[in-house]
């Protein structure tokens, strides 16, 4: 099975850089990486000895690669045709340019293939199905832009998700690693173009949970490690929300906890269940008028002047005047604010601190 988080190598990277972060990403049970055998800045590397090396070292730890290629791939590794890389071991092809219908359906016939799903559309499906592609082995993956303000929209990516989805196809997309920029560009390589400059659980979020995108990938050779836990919770259905508490108090029994929000849902507030029947979160917050307001992304506890409700403990999703009652102790940080629509009755959510 295909995991639906993975990672990017090139072969200009070094077959040792490139088995440190496959064996790092084999370590969190990642499996699926993408490469390129065709983009132009790659060209001095591409070698059916380099494509070999990476190929064997991806099967000796168990991984699906999947390579771009185009009709420039033939000429570069002086092949007569991609079925000679699925010989070698390859896993998969994505189509970029050039590629004729009858080899596209060929492959999916006997192979894992991707075609371009940022370009994608009715006419061009019903074309592939008449014929004959076999979309049980297809799945769409977009393109990634090096190029800053080139991007694509969250729109356009979930229409495009949306789209191939009604034919039964899974669909991919890529996001930044900020680690280590690929060059020569080196502005990161996002689908999305609004996530050039996003936290990384924040982009990956907006694809599960906004666009419907069932693989993502990060672009860039690396990401930070310590972001496993948290890329293994958003694919296990969890919202991530990086938070500030204002007292250790909070910081040692609110972080790193799954939350779950009241069945019957709040108009105003995320209403933490957990916080009024668990004797864990017995604060007993005394009142505390240092805010008369409370803002979209405020973390408040109802003091005792709340009587029944002491402890209880809400995340505002409408700012609003407060009379008092509400002790304001911590605020989700802005870049994880458009992510509390996320939050429902049926999906958990985690306070974390900044990574």
């Amino acid at each position: 099975m295909i995991s639906k988080f993975g990672i990017s190598v090139y072969l200009s990277t070094g077959i040792e850089v490139n088995r440190e972060i496959i064996n790092k990403a084999k370590r969190y049970g990642f499996n699926l990486i993408f490469t390129s055998f065709h983009i132009s800045e790659e060209k001095a590397f591409n070698s059916i000895e380099n494509i070999s090396n990476l190929i064997n070292l991806c099967k000796e730890e168990e991984m699906f690669l999947c390579a771009d290629v185009s009709i420039q791939t033939l000429n570069i590794l002086n092949i007569s045709s991609l079925e000679e890389l699925y010989n070698i071991g390859l896993s998969c092809v994505r189509f970029d340019y050039g590629i004729d219908l009858s080899t596209m359906v060929a492959l999916s016939k006997k192979h894992s293939v991707m075609i371009n799903a940022s370009n994608i559309s009715e006419k061009t499906l019903d074309e592939y199905e008449r014929a004959g592609m076999n979309f049980i082995n297809v799945i769409a993956a977009h393109n990634f832009y090096p190029k800053s303000h080139t991007g694509l929209s969250l729109e356009y990516v979930s229409e495009m998700n949306a789209l191939c989805k009604k034919r039964g196809l899974k669909t991919l997309a890529f996001i930044p690693g900020f680690k280590m920029a690929r060059g020569p560009i080196y502005e990161f390589l996002p689908t999305i173009e609004s996530h050039r400059n996003e936290p990384l659980l924040v982009s990956l979020m907006e694809h599960r949970f906004s666009a419907g995108t069932d693989y993502v990938l990060i672009g860039d050779v690396k990401y930070e490690d310590n972001l496993n836990e948290e890329i293994n919770d958003i694919l296990n259905d969890v919202v991530i929300l990086e938070v500030e508490f204002f007292e250790e108090k909070y910081k040692g029994i609110m972080l790193g906890t799954h939350f779950s929000n009241r069945m019957d849902i709040s108009s105003d507030t995320i209403r933490i269940s957990q916080t009024r029947s668990n004797n864990k979160y017995k604060f007993d917050a005394l009142p505390n008028m240092t805010n008369s307001r409370c803002e979209v992304g405020d973390i408040v506890i109802s003091n005792k002047l709340y009587l029944r409700y002491t402890n209880e403990i809400e995340i505002v999703l409408k700012s609003f005047n407060q009379n008092g009652k509400l002790n304001v102790i911590g605020r989700v940080k802005d870049p994880y604010i458009k992510c509390l629509g996320y939050i429902s009755n049926k999906r958990a959510f985690k306070f974390i601190s900044e990574l």
